[in-house]
């Protein structure tokens, strides 16, 4: 063996243990997560033992999740104090901030723990995971899922309205609308735009909490309904249909867009935001891991 193909092979292992190293990296990020470190640690810090008491774990292996963390960039440590590490505060820790991903990463606990029995599913078919049930038996989790699909947009909002030429619009329906941010930041850049978001009653909970954040008020209205089965009132210059789709299966999507299309003033439009596979499974990843994760939930 060459000394260049000994280094290529050493890469090619160290490139396949990374892949399943990353899963122990992910175990204690979620764990820090759901034991809520980051917020306990706060901005001045605790000793490992104090951190212990106030989360009420184990002293050694807490401080043993921390010294991870360390590891993992995720905490810093100084004079015997356990810190959130510089610059992540915003993302961690401060709730009502832009940056803030805490809440979607908790979400994506819940759905690893999905795909971690993935084998099953291939094996039988039958997803691991029921997630609309989940959502309402799981306490918390339809707000942990909304407020972290916020969390994943409140940035892309500003693309939306830097890429989505509204026109003349006056009427705008969000269907499926989650945490309502896209329509927020349409209707913040359009004053004369009036949002209409439709989505799960107790979705549009936690979209209510979210409004105030944005200069709206006034032009927001609220319908609750099941896009699949209920009726869709009123007509609208454009209907907003986001990352929703996937859960709905082609023949139900047609329907919904034909349903849509009836309720569409002429000239009007219907917008489409999706991720699908490419027929060659490339073009990004997040296309491939989101088609599994439906057939896993």
């Amino acid at each position: 063996m060459t000394e260049s193909s000994a280094a290529a092979q050493m890469r090619t292992q160290i490139k396949l243990l990374s892949m399943v190293e990353g899963s122990l990296l992910a175990s204690v990020f979620f764990a820090l997560l759901r034991l809520r470190v980051f917020e306990n640690l706060g901005p001045e810090g605790l000793p490992a033992e104090e951190l212990a008491g106030r989360i009420e774990s184990d002293p050694a292996m807490t401080r043993r999740l921390l010294d991870a963390g360390v590891s993992a960039g995720l905490i810093r440590v100084a004079d015997g104090r356990f810190r959130v590490a510089e610059g992540l505060e915003s993302f961690l820790v401060e709730a009502d901030g832009d940056r803030y991903i805490a809440d979607y990463l908790r979400y994506m606990d819940y759905l690893c723990g999905a795909v971690a029995k993935l084998d099953e599913t291939v094996r039988t078919g039958a997803p691991s995971a029921d997630l609309r049930s989940d959502h309402v038996a799981t306490e918390g989790l339809q707000r942990a899922f909304t407020l972290g699909m916020h969390n994943y947009a409140v940035f892309r909002g500003s693309e939306i309205v830097d890429f989505l030429d509204i026109g003349d619009a006056t009427r705008l329906l969000d269907v499926g609308c989650g945490p309502g941010s896209y329509s927020f930041a349409l209707a913040e850049a359009h004053p004369r735009l009036e949002v209409f978001l439709l989505d799960l009653p107790e979705a549009l909970e936690v979209t209510r909490d979210l409004e105030s954040r944005y200069d709206v008020a006034g032009r927001v209205h609220y319908i609750p309904a099941d896009c699949t089965r209920d009726e869709i009132p009123g007509d609208y210059d454009i209907a907003l249909v986001s990352n929703m789709m996937h859960m709905l299966g082609e023949a139900e999507s047609r329907k919904l867009l034909r349903r849509l299309h009836e309720r569409i003033r002429p000239g009007g439009s219907v917008v489409v935001q999706a991720q699908y596979l490419n027929d060659d499974r490339r073009g990004g990843r997040w296309p491939v891991f989101l088609d599994l994760i439906m057939g896993c939930t």
